[in-house]
């Protein structure tokens, strides 16, 4: 739990840094990766020696944030850091939290591309921060798994 809440805070930080500025350093991903090992070593210590299945739950839990780099480095349209947070996303909070968040973020940014669309905010081929939409995702599960809703 302190580890999730230090996450969210990070995505927080991270988010506001990225609408400012389009981008946010390199350096800032040290620290939700050292978080994301803390939670993985925490985890991975409570299994009871289930060591396999643990690292085959984070081979699929990094998934989602694998796919989005290689669509990042294939396209150029969306950037690594988007991709590497999804990563470290998908190592803290697992394969089913980290598929929903994924999921969820990019019905957020759809929904938002649509409503830009619609008032004419923007055109076709403008571009906006990913990360808000993942932190506000991250967020939602969040608040929602400490009222007892799991989704």
């Amino acid at each position: 739990m302190p580890i999730k809440v230090c996450f969210i805070i990070y995505l927080i930080i991270l988010s506001v840094y990225d609408v400012k500025n389009k981008e946010f350093p390199g350096k800032f991903l040290i620290f939700g990766l050292a978080l994301a090992l803390i939670r993985f070593t925490v985890r991975l210590w409570g299994t009871a020696g289930d060591w396999e299945e643990s690292f085959r739950d984070l081979g699929f839990s990094i998934m989602p944030g694998i796919l989005l780099l290689l669509i990042a480095f294939l396209s150029g349209k969306i950037g690594e850091g988007d991709g590497c947070i999804l990563v470290l996303t998908g190592m803290i909070e697992g394969t089913k939290n980290g598929v929903i968040i994924f999921a969820g973020s990019l019905l957020l940014a759809s929904a938002y591309s649509i409503w830009i669309l619609l008032v004419r905010k923007a055109h076709r081929n403008d571009s906006f921060p990913y990360l808000p939409f993942i932190t506000a995702s991250y967020g939602i599960v969040f608040v929602t798994e400490r009222m007892g809703v799991y989704i």
